[in-house]
């Protein structure tokens, strides 16, 4: 994978996409295929109750987001926040910047992956997105 895939990949991942209205929507833009990380959601041979929901019903299954890294990287010098750190972190961006943060790749365990769940309400509330299946995000 070249160096300037990988790392618009690395930024989508940390969210910070330019959020452009359909009027003025860019001709370059980004789909997000997938929102959970790993394998996706459920995982393989998890039946716990955070899983059972997935192998349930098929409209609750999400997709991983499938992105590469860059070779020869150590993982634990890549800064990974909670998206409750990175809300406080940017608490204080006007609301219009904070729509601009796109929160993505989350854990099968994540409520967030569940739409209308009540995280996702407080992520919302807050000012923030949280990245859906399909969704565009024009750059």
């Amino acid at each position: 994978m070249n160096y300037f895939f990988s790392q618009l990949l690395f930024i989508v991942g940390f969210c910070f996409c330019l959020s452009i209205s359909a009027e003025t929507r860019s001709p370059v833009e980004i789909v997000v295929l997938g929102i959970a990380q790993d394998a996706g959601y459920p995982q393989l041979n998890c039946y716990k109750p955070h899983c059972v929901a997935g192998w349930k019903d098929v409209s609750k299954r999400r997709l991983a987001t499938s992105w590469g890294e860059l070779p020869n990287r150590n993982m634990s010098e890549v800064p990974h926040p909670f998206v409750k750190e990175s809300m406080q972190l940017f608490s204080s961006l006007p609301r219009q910047d904070k729509q601009k943060v796109i929160f993505i790749h989350f854990n099968h365990t994540n409520p967030l992956l569940t739409v209308g769940s009540k995280s996702q309400k407080v992520v919302k509330t807050a000012g923030f997105r949280v990245a859906s299946e399909g969704m565009h995000i024009g750059l």
